[in-house]
């Protein structure tokens, strides 16, 4: 019993260590992919900002040539919906940001008043990998396959308790 209780402990301490690394590259994950998305929607609103100084340009242009008589009013009125639609593109690539700003301090921990900002300088060094090693790799740490052979194993042990507290056992004591 005493054997049964030593390796249900273990299997249950192991089955612990790999949830607790499984959960730590979950957070991992999710705070880099957060990351991401500010600075991605960071990017997006520069973009949107040159489309809105573009656009603003392009209007002011066939403006002038409007009152000029170079353009027709048609033109003239679509330079001005163009304008309009990027300005409302700026806007939403605002909102985007901000929701994905707030989003990554919820998920970090700040407060929303807090002011982020995204400063990057990414290095990227080549890696060289082995598919067929990373796969060997990958499959040997899988912790979902481990914590399922733990968890059989669990079940093979509760099986053995319960055949265990199934055998007829008696005291005889006697003077």
């Amino acid at each position: 019993e005493l054997r049964t209780n030593l390796k249900q402990a273990n299997l249950s301490y192991e089955g612990a260590v790999q949830r607790y690394n499984r959960d730590e590259l979950d957070i991992i994950y999710n705070v880099t992919s957060a990351f991401f998305a500010v600075y991605r929607a960071t990017r997006e609103l520069k973009i949107a900002e040159d489309d809105v100084e573009q656009q603003e340009e392009i209007f002011n242009l066939a403006k002038q040539k409007y009152e000029a008589g170079l353009i027709p009013e048609v033109e003239a009125l679509q330079m001005q919906v163009d304008y309009a639609e990027s300005q409302s593109a700026y806007v939403e690539a605002e909102e985007a940001l901000q929701r994905l700003s707030d989003s990554f301090k919820q998920l970090i921990g700040l407060q929303l008043s807090d002011e982020i900002g995204v400063m990057t300088d990414f290095e990227y060094e080549h890696v060289e990998v082995d598919l067929n090693q990373a796969i060997d790799y990958a499959q040997e740490h899988r912790s979902e396959i481990r914590l399922s052979e733990i968890g059989v194993e669990l079940s093979k042990l509760r099986v053995k308790e319960v055949d265990a507290f199934r055998d007829f056992q008696g005291t005889l004591s006697a003077f």
